[in-house]
């Protein structure tokens, strides 16, 4: 466990150390999300650029702890957003621990070490979904494993997980369905499995986990002015045009391929041999574990069996995931699959699973040399804050002399493409003691707290790039900052309607 933990809170501490103090773009949006989970109000997930946000919150309220504990803010959010990381890297090892033996467990945290040095420590101090469901998802392919080998303890896991992967990233949604009936259908065949009675409690654990963990999206369907699953439902049954097998694969392909994980894409007849080698590795660790386990009849936590379901279950998921990128709405952006890494670490464990006791050795070795890449990775890194940040920064220290104090102040986003920066003002507005509201084409990436209806603004704020060829906003130019301007007109008159 350590062999994770300890290097994950020196990458937290070195990215806290030189992260930003001022969020912009991506951060500045999840980060008034964890402010508003920290006060128990967040109900949905993450943005989409749909129109949309992800079904639900949890990753929001993982951030929240140790964020509000940090005293807020972008560089906490940083730390959480590693410490949350490392935290489901830590519960990784402890499930196959438990599940396969210490053997196991040791070579979990070997390869989860493995995971994030190939993740990058730039891409760990990024507080962004795509990136934090990349471990969660080996994660419950080993919980999911646990459960196919009848290890019912497992089953609320698998709940768990699976509802904060699809909350967080929608994308992952048929992969964690067709993980869990798989973990299902293994389990019916398991030779070392206990008498299916014995699963109604943890199966009733996991109803109850499936239903706290989904009051707030039911709440917020209910409650708000439009329900965002049904706004999910409606996007994802629209009949959009999809993409065909072929880029499908190589998507996929660039998530298998660490040197171009989350930054580049694989393409033809190599993309397509690496897919496929994922896929018979899963089903050769799948076939022998299956035929090891009916052999021996292992009744040990260390069952070959579990080693099977890994192989099994990892190549399920990339099937799965081909299938959800012929789906996918828009271009195949190599973040969208970069959850799909965790295969090889499934099948890395599954295989080594299968070595017995000659693995064991093994196992301590690759995992103490994997802690020192990691340590030695964490300890170097320096992640470099986007520039975005420091021009928020800037521009704040100009407009906010212009503003009456407490003041409630409209955010204008002038030019479509100058979000990020307004997103980083409205941070700084919230936590300088200002109440701040948007235009409602805004609302799906600012959340709906800062609906505009019946305010009336002190001032209003419109961020707008020079030389925009749409009109130029009203107000007294306050500040320019690379291609970014600000304008500010304060006395705004009447309340603010919104289209």
């Amino acid at each position: 466990m350590a062999v994770v933990a300890v290097p994950t809170l020196v990458l937290a501490g070195v990215a806290g150390a030189g992260g930003q103090p001022t969020a912009w773009g991506d951060q500045a949006v999840i980060q008034l999300s964890t402010d508003r989970a920290a006060s128990f109000h967040q109900l949905v997930g993450p943005y989409s650029r749909f129109g949309w946000s992800h079904p639900g919150p949890l990753w929001f309220y993982l951030l929240a702890g140790p964020y509000r504990a940090l005293g807020g803010g972008s560089r906490a959010l940083v730390v959480s957003g590693v410490v949350v990381c490392g935290a489901f890297a830590v519960l990784l090892v402890v499930l196959a621990g438990r599940a396969g033996g210490s053997g196991a467990g040791r070579w979990a945290a070997a390869l989860a070490a493995v995971e994030l040095v190939a993740l990058g420590p730039g891409a760990l101090a990024r507080v962004w979904n795509p990136v934090a469901v990349v471990v969660p998802t080996a994660a419950l392919l080993v919980a999911a494993a646990a459960v196919a080998a009848g290890r019912w303890w497992a089953l609320p896991w698998v709940v768990g997980l699976g509802t904060f992967l699809v909350q967080t990233d929608v994308s992952t949604g048929l992969a964690v369905v067709a993980v869990g009936a798989g973990a299902v259908a293994l389990a019916a065949v398991s030779p070392d499995r206990p008498a299916w009675p014995t699963a109604w409690r943890p199966g009733a654990v996991s109803a109850g986990v499936a239903a706290v963990l989904w009051l707030p999206p039911v709440v917020q369907e209910v409650t708000g002015r439009t329900g965002n699953l049904t706004a999910v439902a409606r996007f994802f049954t629209a009949g959009h045009p999809g993409h065909r097998l072929g880029p499908s694969v190589d998507a996929v392909a660039g998530a298998l391929w660490p040197p171009l994980r989350g930054g580049g894409r694989l393409s033809g007849s190599v993309a397509g041999l690496l897919v496929g080698t994922a896929l018979a590795a899963g089903a050769i660790v799948a076939v022998a574990g299956v035929a090891e386990a009916r052999r021996r009849r292992d009744e040990g936590r260390a069952g070959p069996f579990f080693a099977g379901a890994l192989g099994a279950l990892a190549a399920l998921l990339v099937a799965a995931g081909i299938v959800s990128a012929t789906r996918a709405v828009g271009p195949l952006f190599p973040y969208l699959t970069l959850w799909l890494s965790a295969a090889e670490l499934a099948i890395g464990l599954g295989a080594a699973g299968l070595l017995g006791r000659a693995g064991r050795g093994l196992a301590t070795g690759a995992s103490l040399a994997a802690a020192v890449a990691l340590g030695v990775t964490a300890s170097v890194a320096r992640p470099v804050p986007p520039v975005g940040g420091q021009q928020v920064a800037s521009l704040w220290r100009a407009v906010a002399p212009t503003l009456p104090r407490g003041s409630l102040v409209r955010v204008e986003v002038a030019s479509a493409d100058r979000w990020p920066w307004a997103a980083g003002l409205v941070v700084e507005l919230t936590h300088g003691g200002y109440r701040a509201v948007v235009d409602r084409p805004w609302l799906f990436l600012f959340g709906a707290q800062f609906d505009p209806a019946g305010a009336r603004p002190a001032a209003t704020l419109a961020v707008w790039r020079p030389g925009d060829t749409g009109h130029r906003p009203p107000g007294r130019l306050a500040a320019t900052v690379g291609p970014t301007a600000v304008l500010v007109e304060t006395g705004a008159g009447g309340p603010v309607m919104g289209p």
